[in-house]
Protein backbone atom coordinates (compact mmCIF):
# COMPACT_ATOMS: atom_id res chain seq x y z
CA UNK A 1 0.00 0.00 0.00
CA UNK A 2 1.39 3.40 -0.96
CA UNK A 3 1.88 6.16 1.59
CA UNK A 4 -0.85 8.26 -0.01
CA UNK A 5 -3.30 5.36 0.25
CA UNK A 6 -2.38 4.87 3.91
CA UNK A 7 -2.84 8.59 4.56
CA UNK A 8 -6.25 8.62 2.86
CA UNK A 9 -7.35 5.60 4.92
CA UNK A 10 -6.31 7.38 8.12
CA UNK A 11 -8.05 10.58 7.04
CA UNK A 12 -11.19 8.59 6.19
CA UNK A 13 -11.22 7.15 9.72
CA UNK A 14 -10.74 10.61 11.24
CA UNK A 15 -13.53 12.12 9.13
CA UNK A 16 -16.09 9.47 10.12
CA UNK A 17 -19.47 11.05 10.79
CA UNK A 18 -18.91 14.24 8.80
CA UNK A 19 -21.15 13.14 5.93
CA UNK A 20 -20.95 14.78 2.52
CA UNK A 21 -18.48 17.44 3.71
CA UNK A 22 -16.06 14.72 4.81
CA UNK A 23 -16.45 12.89 1.51
CA UNK A 24 -15.68 16.06 -0.45
CA UNK A 25 -12.71 16.82 1.80
CA UNK A 26 -11.36 13.32 1.27
CA UNK A 27 -11.65 13.64 -2.52
CA UNK A 28 -9.93 17.03 -2.42
CA UNK A 29 -7.15 15.71 -0.20
CA UNK A 30 -6.55 12.82 -2.60
CA UNK A 31 -6.39 15.21 -5.55
CA UNK A 32 -3.88 17.50 -3.82
CA UNK A 33 -1.72 14.65 -2.52
CA UNK A 34 -1.50 13.05 -5.95
CA UNK A 35 -0.79 16.43 -7.61
CA UNK A 36 2.05 17.20 -5.19
CA UNK A 37 3.49 13.69 -5.64
CA UNK A 38 3.30 14.01 -9.44
CA UNK A 39 5.05 17.38 -9.25
CA UNK A 40 7.81 15.87 -7.10
CA UNK A 41 8.24 12.98 -9.58
CA UNK A 42 8.64 15.46 -12.45
CA UNK A 43 11.49 16.99 -10.43
CA UNK A 44 13.18 13.58 -10.45
CA UNK A 45 12.23 12.07 -7.09
CA UNK A 46 11.33 8.37 -6.97
CA UNK A 47 7.66 7.56 -6.41
CA UNK A 48 7.98 6.55 -2.73
CA UNK A 49 9.93 9.70 -1.83
CA UNK A 50 7.50 11.86 -3.79
CA UNK A 51 4.54 10.38 -1.90
CA UNK A 52 6.36 10.82 1.42
CA UNK A 53 7.01 14.49 0.59
CA UNK A 54 3.34 15.03 -0.34
CA UNK A 55 2.07 13.41 2.86
CA UNK A 56 4.53 15.26 5.10
CA UNK A 57 3.59 18.62 3.53
CA UNK A 58 -0.12 17.93 3.98
CA UNK A 59 0.06 17.43 7.75
CA UNK A 60 -1.21 14.76 10.15
CA UNK A 61 -4.66 13.32 9.35
CA UNK A 62 -5.99 14.09 12.84
CA UNK A 63 -5.07 17.77 12.50
CA UNK A 64 -6.64 18.05 9.05
CA UNK A 65 -9.85 16.38 10.28
CA UNK A 66 -10.09 18.58 13.38
CA UNK A 67 -9.73 21.74 11.29
CA UNK A 68 -12.47 20.52 8.96
CA UNK A 69 -14.76 19.75 11.88
CA UNK A 70 -14.22 23.17 13.48
CA UNK A 71 -14.90 24.91 10.16
CA UNK A 72 -18.15 22.95 9.86
CA UNK A 73 -19.24 23.98 13.37
CA UNK A 74 -18.58 27.65 12.63
CA UNK A 75 -20.47 27.36 9.35
CA UNK A 76 -23.46 25.78 11.11
CA UNK A 77 -23.38 28.44 13.87
CA UNK A 78 -23.44 31.24 11.29
CA UNK A 79 -26.30 29.54 9.48
CA UNK A 80 -28.33 29.11 12.68
CA UNK A 81 -27.72 32.70 13.80
CA UNK A 82 -28.74 33.96 10.36
CA UNK A 83 -31.94 31.90 10.49
CA UNK A 84 -32.86 33.06 13.99
CA UNK A 85 -32.17 36.73 13.14
CA UNK A 86 -34.42 36.49 10.07
CA UNK A 87 -37.21 34.81 12.00
CA UNK A 88 -36.94 37.31 14.85
CA UNK A 89 -37.07 40.30 12.49
CA UNK A 90 -40.07 38.88 10.62
CA UNK A 91 -41.88 38.16 13.88
CA UNK A 92 -41.09 41.57 15.34
CA UNK A 93 -42.20 43.33 12.16
CA UNK A 94 -45.43 41.33 12.00
CA UNK A 95 -46.21 42.04 15.67
CA UNK A 96 -45.47 45.73 15.20
CA UNK A 97 -47.75 45.81 12.13
CA UNK A 98 -50.53 44.13 14.12
CA UNK A 99 -50.24 46.70 16.90
CA UNK A 100 -50.24 49.58 14.41
CA UNK A 101 -53.30 48.12 12.69
CA UNK A 102 -55.05 47.75 16.05
CA UNK A 103 -54.44 51.44 16.82
CA UNK A 104 -56.13 52.47 13.57
CA UNK A 105 -59.39 51.10 14.95
CA UNK A 106 -59.27 53.22 18.11
CA UNK A 107 -61.39 56.34 18.12
CA UNK A 108 -59.18 59.35 18.65
CA UNK A 109 -60.23 61.35 21.74
CA UNK A 110 -57.30 63.66 21.68
CA UNK A 111 -57.97 66.69 23.88
CA UNK A 112 -54.24 67.17 24.48
CA UNK A 113 -52.04 66.67 21.43
CA UNK A 114 -49.50 63.84 21.63
CA UNK A 115 -50.85 62.53 24.94
CA UNK A 116 -50.66 58.84 25.79
CA UNK A 117 -53.13 56.87 23.69
CA UNK A 118 -53.51 59.61 21.10
CA UNK A 119 -52.29 58.55 17.67
CA UNK A 120 -52.24 61.00 14.82
CA UNK A 121 -52.28 59.91 11.21
CA UNK A 122 -48.61 60.82 10.80
CA UNK A 123 -47.64 58.72 13.81
CA UNK A 124 -49.56 55.74 12.47
CA UNK A 125 -47.96 56.08 9.04
CA UNK A 126 -44.52 56.21 10.67
CA UNK A 127 -45.23 53.12 12.76
CA UNK A 128 -46.63 51.17 9.82
CA UNK A 129 -43.64 52.13 7.68
CA UNK A 130 -41.22 51.10 10.43
CA UNK A 131 -43.01 47.79 10.98
CA UNK A 132 -43.01 47.06 7.25
CA UNK A 133 -39.29 47.85 7.02
CA UNK A 134 -38.50 45.50 9.93
CA UNK A 135 -40.58 42.69 8.42
CA UNK A 136 -38.98 43.26 5.00
CA UNK A 137 -35.50 43.16 6.55
CA UNK A 138 -36.37 39.83 8.17
CA UNK A 139 -37.68 38.48 4.88
CA UNK A 140 -34.49 39.67 3.16
CA UNK A 141 -32.38 37.88 5.80
CA UNK A 142 -34.32 34.66 5.30
CA UNK A 143 -34.09 34.92 1.50
CA UNK A 144 -30.35 35.62 1.69
CA UNK A 145 -29.80 32.63 3.97
CA UNK A 146 -31.83 30.39 1.67
CA UNK A 147 -29.73 31.52 -1.30
CA UNK A 148 -26.49 30.99 0.66
CA UNK A 149 -27.52 27.46 1.65
CA UNK A 150 -28.67 26.64 -1.86
CA UNK A 151 -25.90 28.18 -3.97
CA UNK A 152 -22.92 29.04 -1.74
CA UNK A 153 -22.62 25.81 0.25
CA UNK A 154 -23.51 27.33 3.61
CA UNK A 155 -24.36 24.45 5.91
CA UNK A 156 -28.05 24.42 6.75
CA UNK A 157 -29.24 24.01 10.32
CA UNK A 158 -30.14 20.55 11.50
CA UNK A 159 -33.55 19.21 10.65
CA UNK A 160 -36.04 20.07 13.32
CA UNK A 161 -35.31 22.90 15.70
CA UNK A 162 -32.06 24.70 14.95
CA UNK A 163 -30.71 24.61 18.50
CA UNK A 164 -31.55 21.09 19.62
CA UNK A 165 -28.75 19.16 21.28
CA UNK A 166 -26.63 16.56 19.52
CA UNK A 167 -26.95 12.97 20.66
Amino acid sequence: MSEIEWYLDELFDELAGTGAAGRRALMEAEYHLRAVAADAMTRGLPEDQAEHEAVSRFGPPALVASKLRSAGRLNRAVSTAWLLAGLAACGLGAAYLLVAWWHTWQTPNCYVGLSFGCYTTGMLVTRITTATAIAAAGAALLLGRWLAVRYAALTSSRRGFALRSRR
